[in-house]
This record gives structure tokens, C-alpha cells and sequence, in this order.
């Protein structure tokens, strides 16, 4: 069957000028650029720590590794800060737009999860009630064969009993709102640092793996990192639906 590379998705890369997470996000980068693929998206938590500093070294980063056709297009983790992730952007490669027509086929909507709710338990994360208006609103003028919503935290839970805790607050209500979509619609996120995948009531979700370290879900009472890293490709098939593949490195 034949199939066409729309997009790679990146996640929980949490770069550090100099640590493991760099070596590993240039290994993910160098596979990357074996592929014919013109844009990434990165779900969340780009940096360990939201300084300009960090920001700048990682686009730096980008720009010196990633092959120059390629665009990136970023949305905010609970360990980013918005308004520098955008400030610190050196030039339109780098942007954090509503959407992308991705295809003439495939458009996806980039969500901003990043803010938690007031009372709720630190990690997890929050879409307000003004964004999903605003997303009602795209999905209305939405003709895309396709639609992808990319978003950090999961609105589904699962994985390891500390982890659910911390996934998306209002998971319901974003849900509903991908719901109105009438076409076909696939949620994607990182935040668990592991490959997931599941199809429930027409809706597709899958779960990008870290590109720094992996979770061990079968823990259920801490936060315990193993080596696991990777990525995620997605296609085009020749029914113009999408598919994805997880590579580990």
C-alpha cells in the first residue's frame, strides 16, 4: 500500500544543553532527516527548564541539526512557558499557529493545555472554556478529510495510577468538542513519556514516546524513568486517511 510521510511528532524532549536529553533528541533529528518529511510537531515540555536561555540553545539546536525544509511548529507542556517559547522563536520555521494545513487532506488544530486548573493536582492540565468556543468554531469551517488534534496533556487516562491524575483536568469537555467534528479525527499528545494507542467511539488517540526517557507505568506509586525514547510518523495512505508508525531508538 502506498503512503505518503505527512509529519513527525516529537515529544517530552526536555533539552538541556549538554545532558542525555540533547544526544537523544539529535539521534531522534538524524533519523528524522532520513525521511522525506517537511514538518514536526512538538507536544510539549521542550525544555527541562522555561528560561530564554533554554530556548534559544534548542532552536539553535534545531537549526544547526534538523534539515532546513523542515518547519516545526510547537505546543506548550506544563514545563514550558508560553510567551517565551513563542518570543524566543528566531524565524517563521519555528511557530505555534492555531492550525496547519498540513495536506489539502489533513489539517491539525495545536491546543494549549499547559495552564492547570486552580486546586488541581501540579503536572496536570487545563483548556479553557474560551478555547474550546474557539475550537467549535474552527471545526465548523473544518473541510479536511482529516482532522488532528494536537494537544500535551491526554484527555483520556491511563498508564500508572500517579499518572492519571496528572492528565488533562476538563478531558470531558475537550472530547465533546472533538466530537462535533464530523470527520475522521485522531487526538494526539506526549506527557507520558510512552507509545499508547487506542480507538474509542471513532476518535483515535495515540500517545507520542518521550525523546529523552520512557516511564515505567507499571509502577503505580512513583515516577520511575527507564531508557525508551523515540518518535512518531505519520501517513497518508492511498485513501488520503492517516496512519502513524512509533520508532524507538
Amino acid at each position: 500500500m502506498n503512503k505518503t510521510t505527512v509529519f513527525c511528532q516529537i515529544s517530552d524532549s526536555h533539552f538541556s544543553k549538554g545532558s542525555t536529553s540533547e544526544i537523544r533528541l539529535k539521534n531522534v533529528i538524524d533519523d528524522i532527516n532520513k525521511k522525506d518529511v517537511h514538518h514536526v510537531i512538538f507536544s510539549g515540555d521542550l525544555v527541562l527548564e522555561p528560561t530564554t536561555q533554554n530556548y534559544a540553545e534548542l532552536y539553535h539546536f534545531l537549526d544547526t541539526h534538523l534539515n532546513n525544509d523542515i518547519n516545526v511548529y510547537s505546543i506548550p507542556g506544563n514545563h514550558d512557558d508560553v510567551e517565551l517559547l513563542k518570543q524566543t522563536a528566531p524565524h517563521s520555521r519555528f511557530s505555534s499557529p492555531e492550525y496547519i494545513d498540513i495536506t489539502e487532506h489533513t489539517r491539525i488544530h495545536l491546543i494549549d493545555s499547559s495552564k492547570r486548573f486552580e486546586g488541581t493536582v501540579l503536572g496536570s492540565g487545563y483548556v479553557p472554556q474560551s478555547a474550546l468556543s474557539q475550537l467549535r468554531k474552527r471545526i465548523k469551517h473544518t473541510h479536511k478529510l482529516n482532522s488532528v488534534f494536537a494537544i500535551h496533556h491526554p484527555p483520556v487516562t491511563f498508564g500508572a495510577d500517579w499518572f492519571q491524575k496528572i492528565c488533562l483536568t476538563n478531558g470531558d469537555n475537550f472530547i465533546k468538542t472533538v466530537q462535533t467534528n464530523k470527520q475522521n479525527s485522531h487526538i494526539i499528545f506526549g506527557h507520558s513519556h510512552v507509545y499508547f494507542q487506542i480507538k474509542k467511539d471513532d476518535i483515535e488517540y495515540i500517545s507520542c514516546p518521550s525523546s529523552w526517557v520512557g516511564f515505567n507505568h507499571q509502577n503505580h506509586t512513583k515516577t520511575e524513568k527507564t531508557d525508551d525514547f523515540g518518535y512518531l510518523v505519520y501517513f497518508e495512505n492511498e485513501h488520503n486517511e492517516i496512519e502513524h508508525e512509533v520508532i524507538m531508538l
